[in-house]
């Protein structure tokens, strides 16, 4: 539970506390007048009682005042506090509206019929995933899982297609547009696309169309790709150590100065076919 802080003193607490101070002044009074007057007409001696029983009153009611300042300092930085806190939970309560209804907004734009308003979800998607690194995966995983999509073959949704391929390939390229997540286009129909150099480290292509796709320079190493269609691909300098591609078809493939290593695993006892 929250702590409720500092109760505002009551007009009844402050009068008892003035009459507090006034009688302990007067008591005082009243004991150095007995201890040092001895009922004699010594006035300078009544005279030394009073003034040291006014700087008793006087220290008392500024120790009073002291308490009362500080209780009050105390009171303003619990509730600066408290204002500094609503504010800041209410900035990220702003920030993940925002954020909820960018993301809602293209993923409904994915759905359009219409070929730029789906790549113009996607490029919502990209910058969001730029702009906020906890939500990368979501969109990845949204991104992917639209290339597994089935599509009608035309112009319109190949471009799209592309440019999404795109932006995966563009933030597993380099240090500076790494986003550290994992690639799966299972099933996924990516015929006759170009990906050279790109990253797919890891990334899961079972039974994916990959045929005719450029490869060029790519790391796949430790991909899977069984089941994958890699006719007439090319996979020309391709890392692929440890990858999977048992099953696969490998008809009319390009191996030209590719990689592999023992744990790559090919679809045939032969090993990887001569291109």
């Amino acid at each position: 539970m929250a702590d409720p802080g500092p109760k505002p003193l009551t007009t009844r607490a402050i009068v008892i506390g003035g009459l507090a101070v006034l009688a302990v002044g007067g008591l005082m009074l009243t004991l150095l007048l007995t201890l040092y007057g001895g009922g004699s007409p010594q006035d300078q001696a009544h005279l030394d009682a009073v003034r040291t029983a006014g700087t008793i009153v006087v220290g008392t009611g500024g120790a009073v005042a002291l308490l009362l300042a500080a209780r009050r300092q105390r009171s303003a930085e619990l509730t600066l506090k408290h204002q500094q806190e609503t504010a800041r939970q209410a900035e990220h309560d702003a920030i993940e509206r925002r954020i909820t209804e960018l993301y809602t907004k293209a993923a409904d734009q994915l759905g359009s019929d219409r070929a730029p308003v789906r790549l113009a979800g996607l490029y919502a998607l990209e910058r969001l995933g730029v702009a906020n690194a906890e939500q990368r995966r979501t969109i990845v995983n949204v991104i992917c899982a639209y290339l597994r999509m089935p599509f009608v073959d035309d112009r319109e949704e190949a471009q799209v297609r592309i440019t999404a391929l795109r932006i995966l390939h563009a933030h597993r390229r380099d240090d500076e547009h790494w986003w550290s997540v994992s690639i799966d286009l299972d099933g996924a129909n990516l015929s006759g696309s170009r990906l050279p150099r790109s990253k797919f480290a890891w990334a899961t292509f079972e039974g994916a169309d990959l045929s005719r796709v450029d490869f060029t320079g790519s790391d796949l190493s430790d991909a899977d790709l069984t089941h994958a269609q890699l006719v007439d691909a090319d996979f020309t300098g391709v890392d692929l150590s440890g990858a999977r591609l048992d099953h696969a078809d490998l008809t009319g493939i390009v191996l030209k100065d590719a990689v592999w290593n023992e744990k790559t695993v090919w679809p045939g006892p032969d090993g990887p076919p001569v291109s």
